[in-house]
């Protein structure tokens, strides 16, 4: 399996968080269903940022990059969660080619933005604002995502910023979003919805 940018921002954000001790350990709480997205926390509870799905530990597993042990019940961290999940990051994790960046900072450089999260209401506000509807559909297939798949049919500018900003969420890639809208739109100060 090919490790792909996101499992690397995972990959990156686990060793900003841990550090490369392999005593370190994040719990994952799942709260929802099997697909959902949740986010892990320390074992003081303290939210870490770090945001998965069950079929990205899988895949990171696959890899060797993570060890992971699946509990059943209330988390140390949580007592609505039904299942929790913990997370270790492998030694050997930190050899992988790609986890330097393109520009030749280090893992640890990186690792600090893979931290940071998005306030997803401010965002989709921004998108309405700053995007017409068509232009909504430019980013959309920027993205390699059908509009129409994503956004309702006859949608408002709210309904489809709020519909595209929700699916990038969904599929952790709203770094990527970000990305873009930042370069269509660079006068406007997006770092205002960065958070952590």
């Amino acid at each position: 399996m090919k490790i792909s940018e996101r499992l690397l921002e995972v990959v990156r954000a686990l060793y900003w968080n841990l550090g490369s001790d392999p005593a370190q350990t994040i719990i994952i709480d799942w709260l929802g269903l099997e697909g959902d997205v949740q986010n892990g926390r320390d074992m003081k509870g303290q939210a870490t940022n770090i945001t998965v799905n069950r079929q990205t530990l899988d895949d990171l597993v696959k890899l060797g990059l993570i060890e992971v042990e699946h509990k059943a019940g209330p988390s140390p961290t949580s007592i609505w969660s039904n299942s929790y999940s913990i997370v270790r990051l492998r030694p050997d994790a930190l050899e992988v080619d790609g986890l330097i960046t393109n520009n030749g900072t280090s893992l640890q450089d990186s690792a600090r933005y893979a931290s940071v999260t998005i306030d997803i209401f401010e965002f989709a506000k921004m998108i309405e604002e700053y995007f017409s509807l068509e232009e909504h559909q430019d980013l959309c297939l920027r993205l390699g995502l059908v509009y129409q798949s994503v956004v309702p049919a006859n949608a408002t500018k709210p309904v489809s910023a709020q519909a595209i900003v929700s699916q990038m969420r969904r599929e952790m890639r709203l770094m990527e979003l970000w990305r873009a809208a930042a370069q269509e739109r660079p006068r406007h100060d997006w770092s205002l919805l960065l958070r952590g």
